[in-house]
């Protein structure tokens, strides 16, 4: 549970804001607070309790559309603060 904690918290840190929750509380959707640019554009987060993932969808242009799923918490760290275009 302190690894999906972790990956939340670095997902709340890049501006990222609760969409919905599953009625379980399993699942908890997160979206960019303001589209970007870059990877920041259309950003969805799907933070996943059961299967311990978390995966970012986004979009680009020319409406091309990206996903990254990962499972251990340093990853999606290491990712978010990857980002060349802040």
């Amino acid at each position: 549970m302190e690894k999906l904690r972790a990956i939340q918290t670095a997902a709340y840190e890049r501006g990222l804001v609760e969409l919905n929750r599953s009625a379980e509380g399993s699942v908890q959707r997160l979206r960019k607070r303001e589209p970007g640019s870059g990877r920041e554009i259309h950003q969805h987060t799907c933070i996943d309790r059961m299967a311990k993932r978390l995966s970012v969808a986004w979009k680009t242009v020319p409406r091309k559309s990206n996903l990254e799923t990962f499972r251990d918490v340093s990853k999606p760290q290491e990712w978010f603060a990857s980002d060349p275009v802040r």
